[in-house]
Formats: C-alpha cells, sequence, structure tokens
C-alpha cells in the first residue's frame, strides 16, 4: 500500500487470500454437521455448533469449524475491492457510463458462461447424475438475470459454490454509476448519507423477507455497505488501521455471531478486519509467499468457479484436513490451466 491507496499487487494480494478463504471454506462446509455459516441467513445456532466442534479437541474438527464459519467472508473482501478498483476506473472513465457498463457486462457474462461450461463438463459429465436441459437453462437465466439475487429457493442453484456472486457483481456494474456519482457528489456529508440509506435498506429488506421467498443478502441491497466503503476509501484514502480500531470491529463482529440485529453489520465489518489482519501479517511473508498470493488473487476468478467442481469430485468426498494439501495443489493446477485457456478466449474472441 503506497501514499494511503491500494496498488495493483495490494489488490491481487487480497484477493489471493479471500479465494483461498472462500476455496478452503466450501471444501469443508461441504462436510455434514459443518454448514455453519451466517451467509444468507442467520441463526445463533451456527455459533453453538462451532463451539462444540472447536471444543472436540478435534483437530480436524477444529479447523473445519474456522473455516466453515469464517472462510466465506472472502466475499467481502471481492466485494470491496471491485467497488475499489471500479471508483478509480470510473474517476478516470471519459466515455459514457453505458460505454463504462457495457465493457465490464461483457467481460463477466462471458466469465461466468465460461464457467457454467466448466462446471458442467467437470461436475457432471464423469458422472450419471447429469442436469436436466431445462435445470440447466432456468438456473443460467436466473443467474444472468441477476433473480437468483433475491431468491432464497435459488440464490445458490444448480451451480454450486460461490456462482451467486455473479447475480450481485452484475448488479454493483449496472449500478455502479449512479452510486458513485451520488456517493461522492457532497463531499464527506453525502457519503455519510449513503452509508444511512444503505443500512435502513438493507434492514428493511432483510427483517421484510424473513419468512417469505425473497432474501436480499445475496443482492447489491445486502452488499451496499461494502460497495459503498470501497468508493469512500478509494476516494479519500486508506486509513492506517491498528489495533485500537480491532478491538471494537472484533467485538461487533462477535456480536453478529450471536445476535440477528448485528448480523446485518458483520459484513463491512469483517471486510475492515480482513484488511487489518492480512496488512498484520504480510510484513512477516517472504516474497515467495507474497508472489504466490497476488498470483493467486491474478487468477482468482477462475478458482472462483471452479473451486466447488474440484471439490465434489469423489476423490475428496471425506472433506477432511488430511486430504486438504492435495485438495489445494489440484484445485491450483486446474486454475492455472483454465486460466490459459480463458485468457486465450478473450484475447482471440476480444472480449
Amino acid at each position: 500500500m503506497t501514499a494511503g491507496h491500494f496498488t495493483r499487487d495490494d489488490t491481487n494480494f487480497y484477493k489471493g487470500v479471500a479465494i483461498l478463504m472462500i476455496a478452503i471454506h466450501n471444501y469443508f462446509h461441504a462436510r455434514q454437521g459443518f454448514h455453519i455459516e451466517n451467509e444468507m441467513t442467520f441463526s445463533p445456532d451456527n455459533i453453538r455448533q462451532f463451539w462444540g466442534h472447536i471444543t472436540s479437541l478435534n483437530l480436524d474438527d477444529t479447523v473445519a469449524a474456522w473455516f466453515s464459519l469464517l472462510g466465506h467472508y472472502g466475499v467481502q473482501l471481492f466485494i470491496f475491492f471491485s467497488a475499489y478498483g471500479l471508483s478509480i476506473q470510473y474517476a478516470r472513465h471519459q466515455g459514457s457510463d453505458f460505454a463504462f457498463v457495457g465493457h465490464r457486462l461483457k467481460k463477466i457474462y462471458f466469465l461466468m458462461l465460461f464457467g457454467i461450461v466448466v462446471a458442467l463438463i467437470f461436475t457432471y459429465a464423469p458422472f450419471n447424475d447429469r442436469p436436466g436441459v431445462l435445470w440447466v437453462t432456468r438456473d443460467t437465466l436466473l443467474l444472468g438475470s441477476t433473480l437468483n439475487a433475491f431468491s432464497r429457493a435459488h440464490i445458490y442453484g444448480l451451480f454450486k459454490g460461490p456462482f451467486w456472486f455473479f447475480g450481485l457483481i452484475i448488479q454493483v456494474y449496472v449500478l455502479f454509476p449512479w452510486i458513485y456519482r451520488y456517493a461522492t457528489s457532497g463531499g464527506r456529508r453525502t457519503m455519510a448519507l449513503g452509508f444511512a440509506i444503505a443500512y435502513a435498506a438493507l434492514y428493511a429488506g432483510y427483517y421484510l423477507g424473513l419468512g417469505t421467498s425473497i432474501n436480499v443478502m445475496g443482492s447489491v441491497i445486502g452488499h451496499a455497505p461494502e460497495v459503498l466503503l470501497g468508493i469512500a476509501l478509494a476516494r479519500y484514502g486508506v486509513p492506517k488501521l491498528s489495533s485500537l480500531h480491532a478491538l471494537p470491529l472484533a467485538a461487533l463482529f462477535i456480536a453478529s455471531q450471536i445476535w440477528e440485529w448485528a448480523y446485518v453489520l458483520s459484513f463491512a465489518c469483517v471486510t475492515l478486519l480482513l484488511i487489518w489482519i492480512a496488512e498484520s501479517i504480510k510484513p512477516h511473508l517472504n516474497d515467495t509467499a507474497k508472489r504466490t498470493l497476488i498470483y493467486t488473487g491474478k487468477i482468482s476468478m477462475i478458482i472462483f468457479v471452479v473451486n466447488a467442481c474440484v471439490r465434489d469430485l469423489r476423490y475428496f468426498d471425506s472433506h477432511t484436513l488430511a486430504m486438504l494439501p492435495i485438495y489445494l495443489p489440484v484445485l491450483g493446477i486446474a486454475s492455472i490451466v483454465l486460466w490459459k485457456i480463458y485468457e486465450f478466449l478473450t484475447a482471440h474472441l476480444k472480449i
């Protein structure tokens, strides 16, 4: 980080950390009894199950519990850094909003379709549990239209892992010019008002959706505070976080795992906590570790779409700690190969 701003390498470093959190989370929470994350919904029973696992004094269960409960928060870093990067790009953009949005939609839709093809080949072709054409078409349309982002029943759908993120990020891309212009139109006061509006909409959407088929937690409404946080830090600079900031953030995050009223505050809160933790650890990493994380961040969206495919290979059915050192290199090799294919296709198709 230089002069209060994140560099490209910083962004890829954080994305590398984030995608490892997500991939290991998806690996462990596939185990029976480890769906304990407060992600799209909240349950106080999740923290009780987590406590039961870590007090079992079983190393396998303890590691699985930590990543099952917390690993999915890597998504928040992607949302934050997407908004941060979009803010810098939009501030320099000379063309129309349509051109700004259209360029990014073309890329994200191609990546989504590439991921769907990979998922269908990787996950279903070797086995007998192949999905029907109508199911594939339905879930592709729900994902592409982003309607899945508001559906309690279809948020995850046929395509496993974090595919739901496509619906959210498409909404962010479409709305970003208007969110950015409003948030930056009147200085810090307007930015603060933007946060107030975002949280009011989030609380209203979340509580009104309880007991219905509608859930806003997979949509831009559910994560507008992280988007605004990315805009704010790109606009005003990245503050130097210390333990004095981390302690109240940690207290709020712990509360968010216990009480539902605090649950909706957890996502922006954990974003700042993860940045502080990663910045604290970064100086102690050697150059090889840093370069590995930066490269991992560079190919993170391919890891995003393929990690659940690798996780669901029958070889990894046990989802144990002992198999993790095999799973991660296999995931890495598959991701690098697919990244090369993806780069070749985007270069030749001019996407």
